[in-house]
């Protein structure tokens, strides 16, 4: 069985647009994983985190997740193209949410922008994207000494398949309102590469180093600051 956790991180956070989509990433992981009876693992969903001491010091969501029997089937990788089988060990990855009307995004190159007013200059959504990312690296290894091999998703919450799929050339870093677990992996799989085992099989795991230390991990991020000390909030 695979189990989900979500988590506000800031209680002014409480019924935000962060912790509500990390609620519906919920239940749409948890219905399409119930097809893996085999499978066993942890996905953790932390949403409206702050990172003290970053140039960029917040997280949408950050979703973790470490699994053991949770193979997918025909599935594309950047260095081995289709593989049969897809063996997912761990993955950690920012997810920067953006509930834009699709009419205010361009592409120049690879990246988003989004013009907040017509005659605004237009905000490049993918730098955000990735500023986020990087500082999340930073942050792990800065208070953990911990390092992570941090992807990152666009997820434009307020824009569909179709609206996103003629704005893009190519596959990329962008998801839609609504996209299933496998996509969320292929998504993944365009910015790390799958390994061969001795046996043949094929696998991704992003984060293996932190599954040991995911209670550190998790701690660091939902302890709240006060001005007398540290006080932290556990999962209950």
């Amino acid at each position: 069985m695979i189990s989900i956790i979500t988590k506000t991180c800031n209680k002014a956070s409480d019924g935000s647009e962060e912790e509500i989509a990390a609620l519906k990433l919920k239940r749409w992981f948890e219905h399409e994983l119930s097809a893996y009876p085999e499978a066993n693992g942890v996905i953790y969903l932390l949403n409206s985190i702050r990172m003290f001491g970053q140039k960029r010091d917040d997280i949408d969501i950050l979703a973790i997740g470490f699994f053991e029997n949770l193979t997918l089937e025909n599935i594309w990788t950047k260095n081995h193209n289709v593989v049969d089988k897809l063996e997912i060990q761990s993955f950690i990855s920012n997810i920067e949410l953006k509930s834009t009307p699709h009419d205010r995004i361009d592409i120049v190159g690879n990246d988003y922008y989004y013009r907040y007013s017509r005659n605004a200059l237009p905000s490049c959504l993918s730098a955000q994207c990735k500023e986020a990312k990087f500082s999340l690296v930073n942050y792990l290894q800065d208070e953990l000494r911990l390092n992570a091999h941090v992807c990152d998703i666009l997820w434009f919450d307020n824009i569909n398949e179709t609206q996103l799929s003629a704005k893009r050339s190519q596959a990329d870093n962008a998801l839609p309102a609504s996209f299933t677990f496998r996509r969320f992996i292929e998504t993944l799989l365009l910015q790390t590469d799958a390994y061969c085992k001795n046996n043949g099989d094929y696998y991704i795991n992003t984060f293996g180093k932190g599954k040991n230390r995911i209670d550190e991990v998790i701690d660091l991020f939902t302890k709240v600051r006060v001005p007398l000390g540290l006080t932290k909030q556990k999962f209950e």
